[in-house]
C-alpha cells in the first residue's frame, strides 16, 4: 500500500515537473519573441532575427516567430526568406489575416502583383474590417491597370478609415484612369483632412494642370513650396503652369530654382528641358537648344517626362 502511494506521488511529481518544464519553455519562447519585436521596432533586424531564431529553435510550431522573422527579412530586402517564413506561419495559423497581409506585401516588393492581390484578398476575407488590407490590394490593382477595382477597394478603405492618405490613394487611381475631376475632389478631401499632405497638393496641382486650370494649379504648387521651399518638383511643375500662361520670366525663374536645388537626375533634366523651352520662347534659340540637348544627355527619356510635366517645345 505504502509503495503504491509512493509510486503515485512519483508520477504526480513527474507530471508537475513536466508541466513546469513546458511552462518554462513557453516563457522562454515568449521572451525571445517579445525581445525580437523590440529589436525590430528599433530597426535592428539582425538582432531581431536572432531572437526569432531562438524562439523557433525552442518551438518549431511558433507561428508568431515565423511571421515576425519573415517581416524582418522583408525589411532587410531578403524577400525569398521572408516568403518562406510567412508561408510557414500561414500553414501553422491559417486564420491569421495579418500573415497574408505581410506575405502580400512581400510579393508586392518582388513585383509579383497577382500573388500580392490574392494574399491581400485572403487578408480581407479573414478580416474585412481592416482598412490597410483594402488599401494595399487597391494599390496593387492600380499598378496593374485595374482602376475601377482599385477605386472600389480604396472606397472600402475610406469607409473604415477616412484618413488623408486613403483619399490620396483613391485620387491617384482616379487620376490614372483619366478622371481628373474625381481625382481633384479626392485630393481636396485628402488636403482637408491633412492640409500638410504635400503629395496630395502636388497631385491636385497636376490634375488641375491636366484640365488646363493653371491658376489653381499654381496655387497648389505655391502651397507645396510654402511647406517645403526645397521641393524641386514643385518649382518644375509651377514652371510648366506659368509657361502655359506665357508668364515666361516667372517660369524661367522657377525652372532655374529647381536646378539650384540639385534634385534627382530626372527632375533636373525635366527642369533644364523646361528652361530650354522658356529660352526658346523668349527669343534665345541657341541657349534654348543647348538646354534641351543637355537635358537629353542627362536623361535620355526627358522629352517624355517633360511632356508629362506639361512642357511642349
Amino acid at each position: 500500500m505504502r509503495s503504491s502511494a509512493i509510486a503515485a506521488l512519483a508520477v504526480f511529481a513527474a507530471l508537475i515537473t513536466g508541466i513546469a518544464a513546458a511552462q518554462s519553455v513557453r516563457d522562454r519562447v515568449v521572451e525571445h519573441v517579445n525581445r525580437g519585436a523590440g529589436f525590430a521596432e528599433r530597426e535592428e533586424y539582425d538582432r531581431a532575427i536572432a531572437e526569432f531564431d531562438a524562439a523557433i529553435k525552442l518551438d518549431a510550431n511558433e507561428a508568431v516567430a515565423f511571421a515576425n522573422r519573415g517581416i524582418a527579412y522583408r525589411e532587410k530586402g531578403e524577400l525569398e526568406k521572408a516568403l518562406a517564413d510567412l508561408t510557414e506561419s500561414a500553414r501553422l495559423r491559417p486564420a491569421q489575416s495579418s500573415t497574408f497581409y505581410h506575405r502580400g506585401k512581400s510579393y508586392d516588393a518582388m513585383g509579383d502583383l497577382p500573388r500580392a492581390i490574392a494574399d491581400f484578398g485572403e487578408a480581407i476575407r479573414l478580416d474585412p474590417n481592416a482598412a490597410r488590407n483594402y488599401v494595399n490590394r487597391g494599390d496593387a490593382l492600380r499598378r496593374s491597370g485595374k482602376f475601377d477595382e482599385a477605386i472600389a477597394d480604396f472606397s472600402q478603405a475610406i469607409r473604415r478609415d477616412a484618413a488623408s492618405v486613403n483619399f490620396y490613394a483613391r485620387g491617384r487611381a482616379q487620376d490614372e484612369k483619366g478622371d481628373h475631376r474625381a481625382a481633384i475632389a479626392d485630393y481636396g478631401e485628402a488636403i482637408r483632412v491633412n492640409p500638410s499632405n504635400i503629395a496630395a497638393l502636388l497631385a491636385r496641382g497636376n490634375a488641375y494642370r491636366a484640365q488646363r486650370a493653371y491658376d489653381p494649379a499654381i496655387a497648389d504648387f505655391d502651397q507645396v513650396i510654402k511647406v517645403n521651399a526645397n521641393h524641386a518638383a514643385a518649382f518644375t511643375f509651377r514652371c510648366a503652369a506659368r509657361l502655359a500662361l506665357n508668364r515666361l520670366p516667372e517660369a524661367g525663374e522657377d525652372c532655374e530654382q529647381a536646378l539650384k536645388l540639385k534634385p534627382s537626375r530626372r527632375v533636373a533634366a525635366t527642369a533644364q528641358y523646361g528652361r530650354g523651352i522658356v529660352k526658346q520662347r523668349s527669343g534665345d534659340a541657341a541657349g534654348g537648344q543647348a538646354d534641351l540637348a543637355a537635358a537629353k544627355k542627362l536623361y535620355a527619356r526627358v522629352a517624355e517626362e517633360a511632356a508629362k510635366a506639361g512642357f511642349a517645345p
